[in-house]
């Protein structure tokens, strides 16, 4: 949803840490999955996976909007099925602090995810 905040380099980090949320609560669950392959799909023309460590995180995310931009979709990868795992919860909270992100920012972006599945939810109610 976010992605034409990120350039292709932040794109390909993206989804890289997507799959590094979704295996941190050792399960692959579909619903992820599902929305990893909507992100990818999402991603400009000739964006691949980029394998990053911790400390390149916050070099190549400088400016707010990528970096919220990058929460927002890795939250709503975590959320996907439904369950905020402690572990999904630990890893991109690490992420948000090696970019300079406060706790209270993330709970801020989580809480707006939330809202929007439930407003998804009730649209789909309003279709049947």
């Amino acid at each position: 949803m976010f992605l034409h905040f990120l350039n292709q380099e932040q794109q390909g980090v993206l989804l890289y840490l997507t799959k590094e949320v979704m295996h941190s609560d050792g399960r692959d669950h579909e619903l992820q999955l599902a929305q990893i392959e909507i992100l990818s799909k999402q991603c400009e023309n000739g964006v691949e996976e980029r394998k990053i460590s911790l400390e390149e995180l916050s070099p190549i995310f400088t400016e707010n909007k990528a970096k919220h931009s990058l929460l927002l979709e890795l939250i709503g990868v975590a959320l996907a099925d439904s369950r905020w795992h402690e572990n999904e919860k630990a890893l991109i909270e690490k992420y948000a602090h090696k970019m300079g992100v406060s706790e209270q920012k993330v709970e801020e972006l989580k809480n707006w995810v939330l809202k929007q599945m439930e407003l998804y939810s009730q649209a789909i109610s309003l279709l049947d």
